[in-house]
C-alpha cells in the first residue's frame, strides 16, 4: 500500500538586516528628490501667483482711480475722521480731506458732516483712524465693510462711507476680488483691513503726494511707520512688517522732509516672498545693483516696479 507523500512547503528567503536598510536608504533618497522636486515646483507656482496678484492688484487700482475721481496718485496714508472739522486739522488730516474730495468729490467729503468709515457703519475714535500703507490698498479696492469685515465698495450717493442700502445697490467698487481667507483686519486699528500676498504676509503698499513725492513725510517718519505690527483678526498674533524704508531714491533736488519712491509715477506693491521678510531699503537699494553685500533678507521681495526680484544683481 502506497502512503501519501506529504507536500513539502517552501519558505521565500527573508530580507537580511543590510538589504533592508539599503532599501530604505534608497527610499529616503527618493523622497527627498521627490519632496525638492515639488517644492521647486510649488516655490514657482507661488512665485508666478504672487506677480499675477500684484499685476491684478495695481490695475485694479487704476481701474478704481477712473472709476471714483479720476484721481492719478494715492497716499501712503491716509487719515479717515468721522468729521473733518472747519479749522484746527494737522498737514495730514488736511492732505487727507483734499484726497478724499479729489477721490469722490467735494460735495460727497465736506467739512462738518459725519461719515461712518468703521464697519458695519460704526463711527470713528474722535480723534480719526491713520491707515498706512496695505491698509490704504484695502481701503480703496474694497471700501467700507460690513459688521463682518466684507468689503461693500463705496455710496455713490453724498456720502460715499454709507452701507449699502438695498441688495445690488449700484456703488464704488469693490474694484478686487480678494481672497476670504487673506483678507485680515487690523484689531488695534478699528478694524479696518489688509491683505496678504499668497506667501502669507502684508503686501506693502507705498503711494506718493500729487507731485511724486510723499509731502508730509520724512525718511525717519517712514521707517517708524513700518517698524510695526498688524495684529491678526483670525489667529490673535500678529505680522511683523519691520523696520524697512520704503525703496526710494533721493536727489539734491529733493527737499529733506521728502521722500522720492524708485516708481516715482504711480504706486508701489511689494511682497516680501518667500521668506517673508523685507529687504532693506534707501540708499543699500538701487532698481541697477540690488542690495549692497549680498544681503539676503529681501532677495526675493517682488514688485510692481521691476520684473525681476528686487535684490537679483546684488554685489
Amino acid at each position: 500500500m502506497r502512503m501519501p507523500t506529504q507536500t513539502r512547503r517552501h519558505h521565500p528567503a527573508s530580507f537580511t538586516l543590510i538589504e533592508l536598510l539599503v532599501v530604505i536608504a534608497i527610499l529616503a533618497v527618493l523622497f527627498a528628490l521627490t519632496t525638492a522636486a515639488v517644492m521647486k515646483v510649488l516655490g514657482v507656482g507661488n512665485r508666478t501667483k504672487t506677480r499675477v496678484e500684484i499685476g491684478e492688484l495695481e490695475n485694479s487700482l487704476r481701474a478704481a482711480m477712473s472709476d471714483m475721481g479720476g484721481v492719478d496718485f494715492v497716499p501712503s496714508r491716509l487719515y479717515l475722521m468721522s468729521t473733518y472739522p472747519a479749522a484746527g486739522m494737522t498737514q495730514e488730516q488736511a492732505d487727507s480731506l483734499k484726497f478724499l474730495q479729489k477721490l469722490f468729490g467735494a460735495k460727497a467729503v465736506q467739512v462738518g458732516q459725519t461719515y461712518n468709515w468703521g464697519p458695519g457703519g460704526t463711527p470713528l475714535p474722535a480723534a480719526g483712524v491713520r491707515l498706512t500703507g496695505p491698509e490704504v490698498l484695502a481701503f480703496i479696492l474694497g471700501g467700507v465693510t460690513d459688521a463682518q469685515g466684507n468689503p461693500q465698495g463705496f455710496s455713490r450717493t453724498t456720502n460715499p462711507a454709507a452701507q449699502p442700502a438695498v441688495a445690488g445697490e449700484k456703488r464704488y467698487g469693490p474694484y478686487y476680488a480678494f481672497t476670504a481667507n487673506r483678507l485680515r483686519k487690523n484689531t488695534s486699528n478699528s478694524n479696518f483691513l489688509f491683505y496678504l500676498d499668497p506667501y502669507g504676509s502684508p503686501f506693502l503698499f507705498f503711494g506718493r503726494g500729487p507731485d511724486g513725492l510723499e509731502t508730509y513725510d520724512t525718511a525717519a517718519n517712514i521707517n517708524s511707520l513700518y517698524a510695526k505690527t498688524l495684529p491678526d483678526s483670525v489667529t490673535g498674533g500678529t505680522f511683523t512688517i519691520g523696520t524697512v524704508q520704503p525703496y526710494q531714491s533721493t536727489s539734491a533736488a529733493a527737499a529733506a522732509a521728502q521722500i522720492q519712491y524708485m516708481n516715482q509715477k504711480w504706486v508701489q506693491i511689494i511682497s516680501a516672498g518667500e521668506n517673508k521678510q523685507f529687504g532693506p531699503g534707501g540708499a543699500a537699494w538701487s532698481p541697477q545693483n540690488g542690495y549692497a553685500g549680498k544681503n539676503p533678507a529681501g532677495n526675493d521681495d517682488l514688485s510692481n516696479f521691476q520684473s525681476a526680484p528686487l535684490a537679483v544683481g546684488s554685489n
